[in-house]
């Protein structure tokens, strides 16, 4: 984190923090986190107006950003110095939702980058960030990798931006970037 900027590290930090309190019980922790307890939301009940269904559908799709991967990298890591691309592509199978201070769901996710460094899949965590379908906080926790990631949708197509770590420790950011 000694390569970000303050105000990123706190924006990601909180964000992350917020995102992480509505995941309490999937892993044995308690169910309560942060004084709420989380509650089930079925596929198609609005939850502030949203679905699990309608948050699925409107972030699936595919996301493309550059990546730039922070040093110091030492050259024999396999990690390219150059710039990187990212791309994350996100698939909802019509799970049901769980609802603390906002609306979480889980989604399948793939994410690749050009270099081949990176290559994973698994199940993420997608929840609303405030009251419409605009953005959404994406947390992934893989073997290979974790990646916190803002989604947003607008006229001209789907962005993201956040961070990307390694298992060996190398960090990486991507700001925003808007899908081919």
């Amino acid at each position: 984190m000694a390569w970000w900027s303050g105000g990123r590290v706190a924006v990601s930090l909180a964000s992350a923090l917020l995102l992480a309190g509505c995941f309490g019980g999937q892993t044995g922790q308690s169910d309560e986190v942060a004084g709420c307890t989380p509650q089930a939301v079925s596929t198609n009940d609005t939850s502030h107006g949203v679905s699990p269904a309608e948050l699925g559908g409107a972030f699936a799709g595919r996301y493309t950003a550059t990546l730039k991967w922070l040093a110091p990298v030492p050259a024999d890591a396999g990690i390219p110095l150059v710039d990187d691309e990212v791309t994350l592509d996100v698939a909802y199978d019509g799970a049901a939702g769980t609802l603390c201070d906002s609306l979480t769901i889980d989604v399948d996710v793939t994410i690749t980058t050009r270099s081949g460094v990176v290559v994973e899949h698994g199940t993420a965590q997608l929840g609303l960030l405030g009251a419409s379908l605009d953005q959404a906080q994406l947390l992934f926790q893989g073997e290979g990798v974790t990646m916190t990631a803002t989604l947003r949708r607008s006229s001209t197509g789907l962005a993201m931006s956040g961070t990307l770590e390694s298992a060996s420790a190398h960090k990486a950011e991507f700001p925003s970037g808007e899908a081919p």
